[in-house]
């Protein structure tokens, strides 16, 4: 469903790439038919389906901050070394 699709997509990924951080629509697109798949038997018809806001469980949350200072921190010995 939407979680496991969550799970297993990239949040970041390179230019051009589809990624849970932009705005793609084939993203949007494939979570609406995976929950209109789950509505179905309802009658119920999803028009559109517009993640607002994507927020990790804390311990991941700081294991990405933790990767994130870690990458900046290489970034800039790069560039001093340059």
């Amino acid at each position: 469903g939407v979680m496991t699709f969550a799970g297993t997509s990239a949040k970041k990924a390179p230019e051009g790439q589809p990624s849970l951080q932009c705005e793609d629509a084939s993203i949007a697109d494939m979570l609406k038919r995976q929950l209109q798949e789950k509505v179905d038997l309802t009658g119920a018809y999803i028009f559109s389906f517009d993640p607002v806001d994507l927020s990790y469980a804390p311990e991941i949350a700081q294991v990405m901050l933790m990767r994130q200072q870690a990458e900046a921190l290489v970034d800039a010995r790069r560039v001093i070394v340059s």
